[in-house]
């Protein structure tokens, strides 16, 4: 027997629509609360240096498929950047020079692709403004001074 009270809920449920019931405001609000709170603790600390990179990739992962337009995908390409690794050996804290990786075929180096995590969150944070997601300016005129009534008896008209 189904219980009256849940019938009443999931046929409310069904009547909700997506945006109802995922605030897609407050969950990019809180991924960059999050990288702010990432960036303040950082200081050259790797395992901060991670979590960034984890929720940069975690609010890229927000944004829908549809949202995505052209100019925001040429942004993530230029994201993208080689990174320089260093393959040699170490002993005794020190590395190999080149010269005897290349005497005994080692590789001493290797390119990898990498991110630059802070051009993606700029490309975010351009799509999400070009959305008109962030905070508008509203500009207002504002008069300082008397208010013109028109013939006042003040300019010598009556």
């Amino acid at each position: 027997m189904e219980n009256p009270i849940e019938k009443v809920i999931m046929e409310g449920l069904g009547d909700l629509k997506i945006r109802d019931k995922l605030p897609m405001a407050m969950l990019l609000a809180n991924s960059v609360l999050t990288i702010q709170k990432c960036i303040q603790v950082a200081q050259n600390d790797e395992v901060s240096q991670r979590e960034i990179q984890e929720s940069i990739r975690g609010m890229l992962n927000l944004i829908p498929t549809a949202w995505r337009d052209d100019r925001f995908n040429e942004d993530l390409e230029k994201a993208n950047t080689k990174k320089k690794v260093d393959l040699r050996p170490e002993f005794c804290g020190l590395r190999c020079s080149e010269e005897f990786c290349k005497k005994h075929g080692i590789t001493a180096y290797v390119e990898e692709d990498a991110l630059d995590y802070f051009k993606v969150l700029n490309a975010i944070m351009d799509l999400l403004n070009r959305r008109g997601l962030l905070g508008e300016v509203n500009r207002t005129e504002k008069m300082k001074g008397r208010k013109f009534n028109g013939n006042d008896g003040k300019n010598g008209h009556q």
